[in-house]
């Protein structure tokens, strides 16, 4: 990556860490190049050719799929460590427009075949 400038996500630097450690690259200063506020600025920099970011499954499938952006490394692709959850009050968790939300979510998690349910919610 010599010679490329990397675009930072500075909220989310144990990203940066959890790939450079899975791909066992150690002569990377991952707090070198421009620091971002977020994945949407840093891949809209990214497609505007000012340097090479972390991206997200499903957050890039549209720009790879119209080449807005390329995966440099699809080989050393590195599963997010993190979890996501969807919670909202308790008193509110009946709420019919939230029950209708939840389902349609887990309907596009189990038709994407690029996520995955962990425990099946």
């Amino acid at each position: 990556m010599n010679g490329h400038t990397l675009l930072q996500v500075y909220p989310s630097a144990d990203d940066r860490s959890a790939w450079l450690d899975a791909n066992k690259l150690r002569d990377i200063n991952p707090d070198t190049g421009l620091q971002l506020e977020s994945y949407d600025v840093a891949l809209t920099s990214a497609a505007q050719g000012i340097g090479i970011a972390l991206g997200q499954q499903p957050y890039i499938s549209m720009d790879l799929q119209t080449n807005a952006l390329v995966e440099i490394f699809p080989e050393h692709r590195v599963a997010n460590p993190n979890s996501w959850y969807f919670v909202c009050r308790k008193e509110k968790s009946q709420q019919k427009k939230l029950e209708i939300f939840r389902e349609w979510l887990l309907q596009e998690i189990r038709e994407d075949q690029t996520l995955s349910l962990n425990n099946g919610h």
